[in-house]
């Protein structure tokens, strides 16, 4: 099965479809102008042109995660650890 991340209805006008991986899509948080997506282990940052950059992994690959975002970096948050990602 394909997973795909999209942006809510007018958040920002944004409405297109992007291709990221067959797990699950866990999370999503839009920092800057960046959407950042959690999809199964993987946390990948997507531009505005749609291309994506993989910035690295976590410990678990499916379940509830959380992103939040201080301008800089990310926190992630799985249930069972947190990780942090400079941008």
């Amino acid at each position: 099965m394909v997973q795909y991340a999209r942006s809510l209805s007018g958040s920002l006008g944004i409405s297109k479809d992007v291709l990221v991986r067959t797990d699950e899509t866990r999370a999503m948080y839009v920092m800057g102008a960046y959407l950042y997506v959690l999809v199964g282990k993987y946390l990948y940052k997507v531009d505005s042109a749609w291309n994506k950059t993989l910035l690295g992994e976590i410990g678990t690959t499916t379940g509830n995660a959380w992103i939040l975002g201080d301008g800089l970096s990310l926190c992630i948050v799985d249930g069972v650890n947190g990780y942090y990602f400079n941008c």
